[in-house]
């Protein structure tokens, strides 16, 4: 299977690219650096050097073949709020946008955060947990999976996890 991550350098990123690879997948990566990229993940994958930031980012030709993408990329760690919207929010978005030219995608999976949900210590989390996020970051992500699921129509033929 051909499967396209973002966020690959990352904790979880480089770990699920290590298992998508032993188990015989055609792994392609988003990478913001080559050369820190070549060093933790090797060379069992094909590297894209690009940022979702970017607007002039053109990955068309890279997902021409993809069928499963793991969007890991975030921005974690900021002192400016508008950092944590511009990666986690415009990035996707510019990410989605770019997946429409992808004729073989079946599936498109999400990485969110715990923090999108927010907690306090005498709350037990679930899936119908109501979302009250009070981390800039919580808010961008939460804000971040609302965006997906409603630009889910344009990707027709297409599971959104």
């Amino acid at each position: 299977m051909n499967i396209f991550v973002t966020g690959a350098t990352g904790f979880v990123g480089r770990h699920l690219v290590k298992a998508l690879v032993e188990r015989g997948h055609e792994v392609t990566c988003l990478v913001r650096n080559l050369d820190q990229a070549k060093v933790i993940l090797g060379d069992q994958v094909r590297l894209v050097q690009g940022d979702l930031t970017d607007e002039r980012l053109d990955l068309s030709e890279a997902l021409t073949s993809i069928e499963v993408v793991y969007h890991l990329a975030a921005c974690i760690d900021s002192r400016k709020t508008r950092d944590f919207f511009k990666v986690n929010c415009g990035g996707t978005k510019r990410f989605l946008e770019s997946l429409k030219s992808c004729g073989k995608l079946k599936k498109f999976i999400y990485l969110s955060s715990m923090a999108s949900v927010g907690s306090d210590n005498n709350r037990v989390v679930t899936e119908q947990s109501t979302c009250r996020p009070f981390s800039p970051y919580g808010k961008s992500k939460l804000t971040a999976e609302r965006m997906i699921f409603g630009m889910a129509e344009n990707l027709k033929d297409v599971e959104v996890i």
